[in-house]
């Protein structure tokens, strides 16, 4: 008898627990819907998945697998969150290669072909890897919409010159991008990367799509596949 045809999800979050989390939460309403899951995790923060809840917990179920690719960085047994704008980096530079072999390999090895890809706003090679395969491809922002409305102003940051800084001081002065939003008085040199406008195209990337993830958004989701 054939194998009764399932929706598969590629879910990719960025290695960070606060992105983990969300992520995890929709899957498992995925899954409460039909769906086989593919939950795709860093080497480096499976390990710590692993010491966290132990090897039985990332055996997943029949239709709840996990599944790893390397970051590009170097290989570390410590118990923390890697520096984010070194993994930012390093995922975009390293990642697209790896998450494109894996999901070939899903497509050729498991019963359900993959049926769509939900990655991490961050994570912008999954979509072209989506692309490239010719896979539907939705992105999950997990931070608060705050937050977005904050990294929304990297451009314009930029483009008055304001970043990058010069140093690694702090600089002290209010900057006033309108008057809807609080000003920020004290910002570090740190941001700096932002310069290199990564983040920026991952998020105009995310605003394109909207209309596509429109369905996600009218679910009326039940909170009991929360627990």
């Amino acid at each position: 008898m054939d194998t009764p045809k399932k929706p598969h999800a590629v879910f990719v979050p960025f290695p960070a627990q606060g992105h983990v989390n969300p992520f995890m939460q929709l899957a498992k309403l995925f899954r409460c819907n039909g769906f086989h899951i593919t939950f795709v995790n860093t080497e480096f923060n499976h390990k710590r998945l692993i010491k966290s809840l132990g090897a039985d917990f990332v055996k997943g179920l029949p239709d709840f697998q996990f599944e790893t690719i390397p970051d590009g960085l170097p290989e570390s047994d410590k118990d923390a969150t890697q520096d984010v704008p070194t993994l930012c980096d390093s995922t975009r530079k390293n990642c697209f290669g790896p998450f494109k072999e894996l999901v070939i390999k899903l497509n050729t090895s498991s019963p359900y072909p993959v049926t769509c890809i939900i990655a991490d706003g961050i994570m912008g090679f999954a979509g072209s890897v989506a692309k490239d395969l010719g896979i539907p491809e939705s992105q999950f922002w997990t931070a608060s919409a705050c937050g977005f409305v904050g990294y929304l102003q990297y451009d314009e940051l930029v483009d008055r010159g304001i970043l990058p800084f010069k140093g690694d001081q702090a600089i002290s002065f209010t900057i006033m991008i309108n008057n809807k939003v609080f000003g920020l008085a004290t910002i570090y040199a740190s941001t700096n990367y932002i310069k290199r406008r990564y983040m920026w195209a991952d998020l105009t990337s995310i605003l394109g799509k909207k209309s596509r993830v429109n369905w996600l958004l009218d679910c009326e989701i039940n909170t009991k596949f929360f627990s």
